[in-house]
This record gives structure tokens, sequence and C-alpha cells, in this order.
């Protein structure tokens, strides 16, 4: 494994203000994974990214990345590790090529790592502007710039699609698959689910410091047993068959949103009454429907789907 949290804690405060930041959340990232930390703001997702990093330290659990502890062990691997954490960097009176040039000087890395960085973030043709002209999504295009110029294993971005318009997250979707291609480990966190059941590979979802949901994205997601879209040639009919079944069936068009049977219970139904179907789609949840179910503790199912 490329990154292992387990059982992390960090509190703040102290009297009535004391509280949980982290509450035993634990996660795991393999190599050539994007990981995707999702959760409402104040869950915790920045504070787990920033003890990682060995930026902030925990009170309790552990961490490993790339084989070493952190943060004890992190100067062994600090050259293999590359980061965004909630803002990106704005030098005033510095040009991105200027900068990045000072950055890979100090860390002694090769000088053509400047121009082959700044193509793959897009800034090539910008960057020998001032950064202080550069547009909110340009400057965060200049950080995660900043977190690759070195070359890392592992990637940590946090909200690294804030500021980007719909094309820039285009090219960070295009991006991060790239990364995964190259074998590289990405952590992300981010409020845009859409995009995040796009680009991971696995997810955590993480409320009050604490881990609701975890897994792949293609096991999460799959079709559910119990809840189908069905169309028949009697839309009443085929509802009040539906529900003589102990069905669920609702539906404002011709479609009928069918849950709490097996699916294949319903269909039998159905053609017994003869109500054959025209269409029947299992229902597949989306990251979106999961993420809002799980930090609501809600665990009926929500009311659209497709």
């Amino acid at each position: 494994m490329t990154v292992e949290l387990h059982g992390l804690t960090k509190f703040y405060g102290r009297g009535k203000r004391h509280r949980a930041a982290l509450d035993g959340l634990s996660l795991t990232a393999r190599a050539g994974e994007v990981l995707g930390l999702l959760g409402p703001n104040g869950s915790g997702k920045t504070t787990a990214l920033r003890c990682l990093l060995g930026m902030t330290r925990a009170d309790g659990g552990t961490i490993t990345v790339l084989g070493r502890k952190v943060p004890d062990q992190l100067p062994e691997i600090s050259c293999s590790v590359g980061a965004l954490i909630e803002s990106s960097p704005v030098p005033r009176g510095l040009t991105a090529r200027h900068f990045l040039q000072q950055v890979t000087a100090l860390a002694g890395l090769p000088r053509q790592r400047v121009a082959e960085t700044l193509r793959l973030v897009g800034l090539a043709d910008r960057a020998d502007e001032a950064v202080t002209g550069y547009s909110l999504g340009m400057r965060q295009r200049l950080g995660i710039a900043l977190a690759l110029v070195h070359d890392p294993a592992l990637v940590v971005l946090d909200e690294p699609a804030n500021g980007l318009d719909p094309q820039g997250i285009r090219w960070l979707r295009s991006l991060l698959g790239q990364l995964r291609n190259e074998g590289r480990t990405v952590i992300l966190s981010s409020h845009l689910l859409s995009e995040a059941q796009l680009v991971c590979d696995s997810v955590v979802v993480v409320e009050a410091g604490r881990t609701l949901l975890a897994g792949r994205v293609d096991e999460l997601i799959t079709p559910q047993a119990d809840r189908a879209l069905i169309t028949c040639p009697d839309r009443d009919a085929g509802a009040r068959v539906l529900r003589d079944a102990g069905a669920d069936a609702t539906g404002d068009l011709d479609v009928l949103d069918v849950r709490g049977i097996p699916v294949d219970k319903a269909v039998e139904a159905l053609v017994h009454a003869g109500q054959t179907p025209l269409e029947v789609r299992r229902h597949r949840p989306s990251l979106e429907e999961l993420f809002l179910a799980s930090v609501s503790g809600d665990e009926t199912k929500p009311e659209s789907g497709t």
C-alpha cells in the first residue's frame, strides 16, 4: 500500500470548545489509484491531509506513507510526495517559469522539469507572465504544477478543481487519468461528486472526522437488486399489480420507479398479470446519492433516480 491511515484522531480547543476534528479516521490508498476523500465542509478532510503530509501532528493513530512512518520518517520520503493543500501559492512579482525554476534549483531537480511541468498543466503559453495577473484557475494550475514538478510517486490534492472552469475541469480529469496510468497514487478531496465518480477508483466519505463509507466506486454503485425503472403497457394497471405484490411503485410519466421487492419478482408479477414490461432498467445509484445518504445517516433510498 502507498498510504495507510489507521484510527487517526486530532483534537482542537479546550473546555467547551474541545472538539474532535478526526475521530478514528482510516483509509488506504494503493499504487496507481485515485482515491477521493469526500465530505461536507468541516468534516475533517483537510485536517486528514495535513496530518498525512506531516503539516499537523495527529493526537492518535498511525500514518504510513511509502513504507515510512509519518511524521517521524517524513524527511526520507519528502521528495516522493507532491501536494496542493488549501490554496495555490501566489509568489508576487514572479512569473510561473521563474517561480518553478527557483523551486527546482533549491531541490536540485533537472532544469527541464520546469518546461515539462508547465506544458503538463497548460501554462506553457502564459509561463512568462507575472503570477499576480493570473486568474484563480491559473493559480490553481500553478499550485498543481508545484505538486508535480519533482515527479512524485504520491500526489495529494486538496480541492484541485477550485477555480477551474468547465474546460479546466475536463483537463484535470485527463491529468488525473494520466497520473494513474503512470503508476502514481493520487489522493484528492472534492465536493464535485459527479467528477469524483468519473475520476476516482476508490472513495472515502467522511463526516465529523469519521469514515462513513469506503470502497471502490465500481462496487459502490452497482445496480440495486430491489429497485428498477420499469415501463409498462398500461402504467396505472402496472402500478396496481406491483403494489399488490408488495412493491412501492411511483412515477409521474410512463416509467415507474419500483422498489421494495426484487426486480425479478416485480417482472414476474407483471408478466403474470398481462403487463409484460416494455423496458426494465435496474437502478444504479450515483456517488452523490450514496454520499448524501451516508452524511445524513438516512438508510432509505433517495426519491429520484435513473
